[in-house]
């Protein structure tokens, strides 16, 4: 489980965020600079992120050299 969560959302707390992956072993947490609405807003921080994610899942290959 992949758990998202900006680091200055006004709607839902980034404590929720913690813990709700507190609560979940084995769950990746990836809390990047942004709001509610505006999440993610270093898009390349987020996409490498992601696919980092998905590569350790074994959803995609290997990057290639």
């Amino acid at each position: 489980m992949l758990i998202l969560h900006g680091s200055e959302d006004e709607v839902i707390p980034v404590a929720h965020g913690r813990g709700l992956h507190a609560s979940a072993p084995g769950s990746t947490y990836l809390e990047l600079p942004g709001r509610h609405n505006d999440f993610p807003r270093d898009r390349a921080a987020y996409d490498a992120a992601l696919v980092a994610f998905l590569r350790a899942a074994g959803l995609l290959p290997a990057a290639r050299s």
